[in-house]
């Protein structure tokens, strides 16, 4: 007779949100450079089921700088296409 020991899917991590925690959903990364870090952009959820949209810079794993989580109306708000920067 073979047993088998049941596996926990893996935890979703908690990160904190204006009022209160949210668990991630999904995160996209782009590639950035050695000074600054990767971008990082998370979409959250709260247990009161407000989704969070985060965005900051990540070195090693960790987010380093300008974590920024807004609620997703504010998001959806957001010009699609940002206004090209001053020169």
């Amino acid at each position: 007779m073979t047993t088998s020991t049941p596996t926990l899917a893996p935890a979703r991590p908690t990160i904190a949100v204006p009022g209160g925690r949210a668990t991630l959903l999904a995160e996209q990364v782009l590639n950035g450079d050695p000074a600054t870090g990767d971008i990082a952009i998370q979409s959250l959820e709260r247990t009161d089921g407000t989704r969070f949209v985060r965005m900051g810079y990540r070195r090693n794993g960790r987010m380093i700088r300008g974590p920024v989580s807004l609620p997703e109306d504010l998001w959806a708000q957001l010009p699609k296409r940002p206004p090209k920067p001053p020169r």
